[in-house]
């Protein structure tokens, strides 16, 4: 997974419907630090990142996935979501609200997502202790 890696938002021709991925999805990664990724993961790893992200089914369901990504990628949990997902057509701002799971703005305005704004509660809910944990990147699928 590339750390800037999205479709392309201002080229249909760009977005290719795939049997079976979402209508809609959006996915934030933050960096995490060894000391850190060990003591909450288990994960021996100098390079780990968290993904927390949510999807919607075609019958217009949202899941929610938190996965550490690493030398050893896994799922930590999963579970059904609440979404609020706002386009903000004039600004170019997408607006996410998964009530306690993340919330985040992304900026649209240039064909590759940006992320202006996320939070989680479920950094401390997972066993990360307080602190900064820098994001570094974010996918986006606009179901367009």
């Amino acid at each position: 997974m590339t750390r800037a890696h999205a479709d392309n938002l201002n080229d249909d021709s760009a977005v290719n419907p795939v049997e079976n991925q979402p209508a809609r999805s959006a996915s934030i990664r933050w960096r995490v630090g060894a000391i850190a990724g060990k003591r909450a993961f288990g994960v021996e790893s100098g390079d780990i990142s968290l993904e927390i992200a949510v999807s919607e089914s075609d019958n217009g369901n949202w899941s929610g996935t938190v996965r550490v990504l690493g030398d050893s990628s896994r799922t930590l949990t999963e579970r059904t979501v609440d979404v609020c997902w706002q386009a903000d057509a004039e600004l170019q701002l997408l607006h996410i609200d998964a009530a306690e799971f993340v919330c985040a703005t992304i900026d649209t305005s240039n064909g590759l997502p940006r992320l202006l704004y996320a939070k989680s509660g479920l950094l401390g809910e997972l066993g990360l202790g307080g602190g900064r944990y820098e994001p570094e990147g974010t996918e986006l699928r606009t179901g367009d």
